[in-house]
């Protein structure tokens, strides 16, 4: 019975730790957000964060969740690898004040935005992808 308990015991601090993973994530793509709207960031670091929060922000996938693992590799390692390249590239300057803002926002309104220009930018991926295959299969 003890050795079910380190057991379950593994998967709640595993769980814990996703969730904190997850957590951490949710705020740095805010600031990433909020960087993009800062006139200092450089206009190639916005077009890149812009492009990674519309579909961080998107009520759709490019990979559908219903798919099973497949479905969820983008939200657990192609977002937080871009978002965490995006910040990289941030002046710390503009990365400070950015979490500032991020922080502020959470505290006014206590969740992530949403944007409509995921409903756009995934489709045109997915018809890219199409385009692609079929002119060079």
């Amino acid at each position: 019975m003890d050795g079910h308990k380190d057991i379950m015991f593994k998967k709640s601090s595993l769980f814990i730790r996703l969730r904190e993973f997850i957590k951490f994530f949710k705020f740095e793509a805010l600031v990433l957000w909020m960087a993009c709207k800062d006139k200092q960031t450089p206009l190639m670091i916005k077009a890149m964060g812009f492009f990674i929060l519309a579909y961080a922000f998107s009520p759709i996938d490019l990979i559908p969740d219903f798919i099973p693992v497949i479905g969820y590799l983008d939200e657990l390692i192609l977002l937080p690898a871009l978002i965490f390249i995006a910040i990289q590239l941030l002046p710390k300057s503009i990365y400070d004040q950015s979490a500032e803002q991020a922080k502020l926002w959470l505290m006014e309104n206590g969740k992530k935005p949403k944007t409509k220009l995921g409903w756009l930018l995934i489709p045109f991926c997915w018809l890219l992808v199409i385009f692609l295959f079929v002119k060079f299969w």
